[in-house]
């Protein structure tokens, strides 16, 4: 399992170039990586580093890192 303690969500979306809108207070969302989305479906929760996709079909989810 990777340490993902020493991470920040937001600073490493920014680092990236990756715009996020804010979903929830500690959730943010983003286009997901995993498929063409043209609306924000991917959730990041910034205070445990893990990711979901809501999209039907792709479902990806896991940790920032992976």
């Amino acid at each position: 399992m990777n340490d993902l303690s020493s991470i920040n969500v937001l600073s490493e979306l920014e680092r990236i170039a990756v715009k996020f809108v804010w979903s929830t207070q500690d959730e943010v969302k983003v286009p997901c990586p995993f498929h063409p989305d043209n609306s924000p479906s991917c959730h990041i929760n910034i205070r445990s580093k893990e990711f979901y996709c809501q999209t039907a079909g792709c479902n990806k989810g896991g940790d920032f890192v992976s």
